[in-house]
Order: C-alpha cells, then sequence, then structure tokens
C-alpha cells in the first residue's frame, strides 16, 4: 500500500512540470519518507508509553504534550512559516543583507519567546496548583521546559526547507527526537526510574534539547557555504507583521485539531483521552501525505507568485490537490480496515475507540481533497484571511466540541473534529477561488484562468 502511495504522489508531483516539478517531486517523496518513518516510531512509541505508564499516565502525558505543541507554535511567533516567504523574496532579489538579518534574528527572537512563555506558564501552573489536580501538576512543570529548544526547531525547520535542505528540516524533529525519547525511556526504566507521565516528559526535555542543538549545528555548518559574511539589515517589523498573521493561521489550525484533546481533559478521565489519542494518532499514516506535498510545495508558492508566474502557480497549486488527495483516500482506506488489531497492541481497553476512525477518516480525507490551500494562500500574501477562517473553523470546533462531548464521549469530540476539517475544506477552496480564481478540490473539472485572481 505504502509503494502505490508512492507512485502515486511521485507521478502526480512530477506534473508539476520543469525543474520545479522534479525538485517537488524529490522533496516531496524525501518528506514523505521521512513521515513514514516518523509515523512507524511515534506508533512504536506510544504502543511502548502507553503499555509501561498505563492508560491513566499515558492519558496524562497526552494531555502536557498538546499543551507543550501548541505553546511551542505560540512562542514561534509565526516565523518557522514567515522565513518561508522571507528568504526566496530575498535571495531572488538579492537582498543578501536582509537575508542575514532574518537568518539571525529570527531565532533570536523565537528564543527569548520561548523562553519567556515557559517562565510565565511555570508562573501560573504554580498560581493554580493547589486548585489544579495533582496528577497534572508536576508534568506541566516539567513539560515548560522543552518550549524554548521545541520552538527553536520550528524555525530552524522553515529555514532548511527555504533552501530546500528537506533532510535539515525534518529528520531532527521527525527520527531524532522520537529516536532519543525512546531509548531515555528505556534507559529509564531500566534504572528503576517510576513508570509516570512525569518520567516521561523527563525525557522528552532530553529528546527536545538535543535534537534542536543538532539541528542548529548542521544548518550553521551549510548557512556558511550559502550566504557569504557581512552587514545585516533588520526589518523586524516587517518580519512580525507578516509571521503573525501566520501565527494565527497555524495556531487556530493547531488548536482546532487539538481542542478535541483539550475539552476531554474537562469531561473524561485520562484513560479515555488516553485511548481517543491512540485512535487519533492511528491517521497519522493519511496527514504525512498532505505534510509530504505542503513541505515541497509551500516555498515554491512563493517563488512562483514572487515571478509573477500566474499559470505555473496555477498549475501547481491543481496538482498538488489532486495528488494529496488519492493517496490519502488510500491511507484512510487502509487505516480503517486495520485499526482494531493496531488499537489492541496499545491494551485490549483502547479497542473500545475504533468507532472513531471511521468518523476521523471521513473528516481528514475531506480535508486532503483541496491539498496545500491554506499554505498556498499564506504565502502569497493573504494570510489574514486563512488567519479569520481558521478562527471561525476554531470557535465551531469548541462550540461542537463542548456541546457533544458530554452526551457522546469520545464519539463526540471525533464528530465535532470531522465536522469542522469538512467545513475548513469548503471554507479555504471558496477562498482560493476568490484570491487565485480556480477551484482547488481535487475532483473539480475547473480550467485554470489567472486573469481571474482577485488582490
Amino acid at each position: 500500500m505504502l509503494d502505490a502511495i508512492t507512485g502515486a504522489v511521485k507521478g502526480a508531483i512530477a506534473a508539476a512540470g520543469g525543474k520545479a516539478g522534479l525538485r517537488a517531486e524529490g522533496t516531496a517523496l524525501f518528506a514523505y519518507g521521512v513521515r513514514v518513518g516518523n509515523a512507524g516510531l511515534l506508533f512504536l512509541l506510544n504502543v511502548l508509553l502507553a503499555r509501561w505508564l498505563g492508560e491513566f499516565e499515558f492519558g496524562i502525558y497526552v494531555l502536557v504534550w498538546t499543551w507543550v505543541l501548541l505553546l511551542g507554535l505560540v512562542s514561534a511567533l509565526g516565523l518557522g512559516t514567515g522565513v518561508l516567504r522571507f528568504i526566496p523574496e530575498y535571495r531572488t532579489h538579492g537582498t543578501i543583507d536582509r537575508l542575514r538579518g532574518v537568518l539571525f534574528t529570527s531565532r533570536i527572537i523565537v528564543l527569548a519567546a520561548a523562553t519567556l512563555l515557559a517562565v510565565v506558564g511555570t508562573a501560573v501552573v504554580a498560581l493554580l496548583g493547589g486548585a489544579a489536580e495533582n496528577v497534572y501538576f508536576a508534568p506541566f512543570l516539567v513539560g515548560l521546559v522543552c518550549l524554548p529548544f521545541f520552538a527553536l526547531t520550528t524555525v530552524q525547520d522553515g529555514i532548511a526547507r527555504s533552501y530546500d535542505w528537506t533532510d535539515l528540516a525534518l529528520l531532527p524533529p521527525f527520527l531524532m527526537r522520537p529516536v532519543l525519547l525512546l531509548v531515555f525511556m528505556v534507559v529509564s526504566m531500566a534504572a528503576g526510574f517510576a513508570s509516570t507521565a512525569t518520567t516521561a516528559l523527563y525525557c522528552a526535555i532530553g529528546a527536545t534539547w538535543l535534537s534542536a542543538i543538532a539541528q542548529y549545528l548542521l544548518l550553521q555548518r551549510r548557512l556558511k557555504g550559502e550566504v557569504s559574511r557581512g552587514p545585516r539589515a533588520y526589518e523586524i517589523p516587517v518580519w512580525l507583521r507578516v509571521s503573525i498573521p501566520l501565527l494565527l493561521v497555524d495556531g487556530f489550525y493547531l488548536l482546532m485539531v487539538n481542542t478535541d484533546v483539550l475539552a476531554l481533559s474537562l469531561f473524561v478521565p485520562p484513560d479515555q483521552v488516553g485511548a481517543y489519542f491512540a485512535a487519533a494518532k492511528l491517521l497519522a499514516l493519511v496527514s504525512m501525505v498532505q505534510f509530504a506535498v505542503s513541505v515541497a510545495s509551500g516555498h515554491r508558492f512563493a517563488t512562483f507568485h514572487s515571478a509573477g508566474d500566474q499559470h505555473g502557480l496555477v498549475a501547481f497549486i491543481r496538482s498538488m490537490s489532486r495528488w494529496t488527495f488519492w493517496p490519502s483516500l488510500a491511507a484512510a482506506t487502509t487505516v480503517v480496515v486495520l485499526g482494531l488489531p493496531l488499537l489492541w497492541l496499545f491494551g485490549e481497553s483502547f479497542m473500545a475507540a475504533y468507532p472513531i476512525l471511521f468518523v476521523l477518516a471521513v473528516g481528514i480525507v475531506a480535508r486532503a481533497s483541496i491539498g496545500p490551500a491554506d499554505r498556498l494562500l499564506g504565502v502569497i500574501g493573504h494570510q489574514d484571511a486563512v488567519a479569520r477562517i481558521y478562527f471561525f473553523l476554531f470557535a465551531i470546533n469548541i462550540c461542537l466540541n463542548l456541546l457533544l462531548i458530554p452526551v457522546f464521549g469520545i464519539f463526540g469530540a471525533a464528530t465535532a473534529t470531522a465536522l469542522t476539517l469538512i467545513c475548513e475544506s469548503v471554507l479555504l477552496n471558496r477562498e482560493v477561488r476568490k484570491r487565485v480564481g480556480i477551484d482547488a478540490f481535487a475532483l473539480a473539472r475547473h480550467v485554470p484562468r489567472p486573469e481571474a485572481r482577485h488582490a
């Protein structure tokens, strides 16, 4: 099944045409391969954590790590996506002083913001510790230590992708970090440490810090061969003015896809949160197809746009949409068919979450039907519109979760997520039609008309 999906992605991305299509093919295939490895590692890691920690502690770990993901993205201030616009632009126009400035300053800003957020978060957790459940108190304090280097990885990912260094962008966070976490957990278990969420989060600190530092050193080594020494130009207000709306786009999106886990923690015990999380993560095989195409296409949208090649831009988005949808459909079908025995690996009690796979799969395939439409809009200057869409979707998702979870439990959370993803595909496609003049839906028969684009 993976061979069939890989072949489909390869053939379709090459159809983008020319050198850009060939480069995108290689980038997407590599990104897809990394995500295959990442999905396998995360599956193994989550199975082992569920077995080692038990349902209850695993649910606590899941909730705290979800917050780390959200706060790590917030503290990156959107610069991880913003550099995908600035670096290609500065390289295209030869403004090397600005290029040096954004390469240096973006990481400093992110590290400072993440450290500040970690300090504030620690103070908030300490103040609320008496009112909060004790089971969450210590794990949250430990988890916040991950933030600075988690956020640093986010912006370094964007820098590396801007140069087509997909290996540097993906290998540290998607392969190195989970491998280190697994190794540290094995060592901690052998050393006799308690099998708790707190222990797992201590291991996550080591894995996050080491992978971020390794990525930084390798990135600096490659940048020395690309960017000569010289003066830097700083346009921090400009960078933040563009990046903050991109943060809202990514932030509202991440909130939207994690609202189910956060809302479940308000109504159900940690063991049910863990079971839901295990079932949802089985669908990582589906989402990694869209991720691979997005990695290959994000900065290329910016390149087409900067060069004024509207015909190339239109053809590229249509190709990306088609070859996100079909592999995603195949992957979703496979996961649903094999879902029951896969859930059994986590533990027999996790099998109760199997029905939600059907519901979540519908939403994920619906979202895949428009490809990386949000990335397209973001890098060509319409990030504000995407941010508004995701804010609206986030609000809808919260309302649906709060309405459905008390009545239907984890099935209600899955339904809320699926409905939100369907709304997302409709709203984003409408915005692409308005701004670019094309129907991004994978099955549309719309003929590209670049002149229909709106400002």
